[in-house]
């Protein structure tokens, strides 16, 4: 009888520090495998979440326009810490107000050039698309208005700061067509 007492707190000892420094030695290189992807992975996601955001932005100013009657503006404008806010001008006075639907792009998701590894437009359908020049302005019909020449948008959305594998854009067709788009760095454009 005395040796049970004995075996059970020789079993009950715990773990020796050699098994220890295994466990965190695979821990270490699975984290170093694991969290790089895990990163670009989220990158992703808020790429393509700000391209739906502002898809979503320029759907409701479009019904808007169509509801109230009236033209109404989508703007962009950028704040003092260097994000940029895109708008609806509900009221048409071209400023921000508290009021106004409004999303916001940080400066580590920000509207891109085309160009470099950021795929051109005419995998969209759209070859002749340009960036939109600080403000689109849909009319009664849900039409896009002009003051110049009649073309097609796209905003591209990327990180700018970082290693891009991965874009977002957003088109606006003359006829007021509102698409979202998804790209790897280089390839061409598919709908979300």
């Amino acid at each position: 009888m005395t040796t049970k007492p004995a075996n059970r707190a020789r079993t009950a000892r715990g773990f020796s520090v050699v098994e220890l420094v295994v466990v965190l030695a695979i821990i270490l290189v699975l984290s170093s495998i694991a969290i790089p992807s895990l990163l670009s992975s989220m990158r992703t996601y808020r790429i393509s979440s700000a391209a739906s955001s502002l898809s979503a932005l320029l759907q409701r100013a479009r019904f808007e326009a169509i509801r109230r009657n009236t033209p109404i503006s989508v703007r962009t404008k950028v704040d003092v810490t260097g994000d940029t806010v895109v708008y609806i001008d509900l009221n048409g006075n071209g400023n921000l107000d508290p009021d106004e639907p409004q999303i916001m792009q940080t400066s580590d998701i920000q509207f891109m050039a085309a160009g470099g590894s950021v795929p051109g437009p005419a995998s969209t359908g759209y070859p002749a698309a340009v960036s939109p020049p600080g403000l689109i302005t849909f009319g009664v019909r849900g039409t896009v208005n002009y003051t110049g020449a009649q073309t097609d948008y796209i905003s591209y959305l990327g990180n700018p700061a970082g290693p891009n594998v991965f874009y977002s854009a957003v088109t606006v067709s003359q006829m007021g067509q509102i698409k979202a788009w998804t790209a790897p760095a280089g390839g061409s454009w598919s709908m979300r």
